[in-house]
């Protein structure tokens, strides 16, 4: 988005990319330049924001994640210390009793 000096008048125009190509679409100059202008500068606002809220929930989903296989691992290793006072074992991956 700039502001683009022709014929010693000032215009506002767009720039979109068209797949490889940037194409600069005209908007227009003066008031309606300055509104469209301002318009932009909103939506960019809004996009960052929700950029950063989009990052801010990757970081908090990372920490549950975490949490979560922290959680796993104490579990994991309770229910094997749990059969295995219990008397249980696990020859080939599930767990018996342990025969007398």
């Amino acid at each position: 988005m700039a502001w683009e000096e022709r014929n010693g008048r000032m215009y506002y125009y767009r720039k979109r990319r068209k797949g490889k190509q940037v194409v600069s679409e005209y908007v227009g100059g003066g008031f309606a330049g300055e509104l469209s202008e301002l318009l932009d500068h909103e939506d960019r606002f809004k996009t960052d924001v929700q950029r950063a809220e989009q990052i801010k929930a990757r970081k908090d989903a990372a920490k549950v994640d975490k949490q979560i296989k922290e959680a796993e691992k104490l579990t994991k290793a309770m229910t094997y210390a749990a059969l295995l006072l219990a008397v249980y074992h696990a020859p080939r991956r599930q767990w018996r009793k342990i025969r007398k």
